[in-house]
């Protein structure tokens, strides 16, 4: 509770919530399709997977070390 006190629109909850694997019931608990204004445009905020979970391997390092593989999700 300290935290979100103390770190109030940070991002910060972000990572604990993802951590704690349950970012995506509070963000998508009304159903998936809320909607972003950025100006004039009106977007869809969709979930896209799981993937989004982990970040990708850059590929100057999957280039360097043949035994890394892609996070799934990342592969193009």
């Amino acid at each position: 509770n300290e935290r979100r006190v103390e770190f109030p629109n940070e991002g910060i909850n972000y990572f604990d919530e993802l951590r704690w694997g349950t970012w995506k019931e509070k963000v998508f608990q009304a159903g998936n399709g809320r909607k972003q204004v950025w100006g004039t445009n009106v977007g869809n905020y969709s979930y896209k997977g799981d993937f989004l979970n982990v970040w990708p391997i850059p590929t100057s390092e999957i280039q360097m070390n043949v035994n890394l593989v892609q996070n799934p999700g990342w592969i193009d």
